[in-house]
């Protein structure tokens, strides 16, 4: 019988859920678009909001390079006829078991590449129809980080994979954007849902930590990486009084330079566990 402590996990993002249809829809901030960055280098406006956006695909880069090179290294060379048989279905045998977090790794990846692109299109000329192309790629690499971490600790804990969770994932990102997108049609979407899943990794991700084996490593790394999202969001919301206090960057800026370092921790732990190949 499955642990009581197992449920966890869906009691609290139950409590979410139901605790958003009780406060009722959360709607955009009226000057959302009016960002302290108004920079100008060339011909490319917000430059800083715009170029910072880099720091993703920097990241994403890096992340799929260090995925290839890992997969590469598990290939032994010079083996005999024998070992070479042995080894490639015990490691078709580890690839198997471990394809849900590979698919959602590369999910998380390939979101990191989308934000990038997708951010700094909004940031061109904010609005709200460009800002539906920002938080889309967004969702997507939140699903898959989910996916990944879920796979990390909840399936290996269970020796077994089932793709259904990320598929959960990314269908409710997904609908989360489209929610906001389909509600806005006076400039007053309903955000209820695109914020709690922005905030799920926060809340599920320590907990699968705590109920199933994670290394310490692991979970450390995804410790200061959340921390330091949560430090990226304040700086997002304080975007002008950053600005005022620093004389040199916005809160948005820092906001994107800091998720991207959270990013690569992320990428880092995920990577590094033994169950990433």
């Amino acid at each position: 019988m499955r642990r009581s402590i197992e449920y966890l996990p869906f009691i609290c993002g139950s409590a979410v859920v139901i605790g958003l249809l009780i406060v009722g829809p959360i709607h955009q901030f009226a000057d959302y678009h009016a960002f302290a960055d108004q920079s100008n280098i060339g011909v490319i406006p917000h430059a800083a909001d715009v170029l910072s956006n880099g720091a993703f695909a920097l990241v994403a880069a890096w992340a799929a390079w260090s995925v290839w090179l890992k997969q590469r290294g598990l290939r032994p060379p010079q083996l005999t006829p024998k070992a070479v048989s042995t080894a490639t279905t015990g490691l078709q045998s580890k690839q198997s078991s471990c394809s849900v977090k590979s698919v959602a790794l590369n999910l998380f990846i390939f979101g990191l590449f989308a934000t990038a692109l997708g951010s700094s299109y909004y940031h061109w000329a904010p609005d709200n129809m460009r800002l539906f192309w920002d938080r889309l790629p967004i969702t997507l690499t939140c699903a898959g980080l989910l996916g990944a971490a879920h796979a990390d600790s909840v399936l290996a804990s269970r020796q077994r994979q089932s793709f259904f969770p990320l598929v959960m994932f990314v269908v409710s990102g997904v609908a989360s954007v489209l929610w906001w997108s389909v509600t806005d049609y006076d400039g007053n979407g309903d955000l209820r849902w695109y914020l709690m899943f922005q905030a799920f990794p926060l809340l599920l991700i320590p907990i699968w930590h705590s109920i199933y084996p994670t290394p310490k490593r692991t979970r450390w790394l995804f410790v200061i990486a959340l921390l330091t999202y949560v430090v990226a969001k304040a700086a997002e919301l304080h975007d002008h009084a950053v600005f005022a206090w620093s004389g040199c960057i916005t809160g948005h800026t820092l906001k994107h330079l800091l998720a991207s370092l959270a990013a690569a921790m992320i990428a880092h732990a995920l990577i590094g566990n033994k169950s990433a190949q």
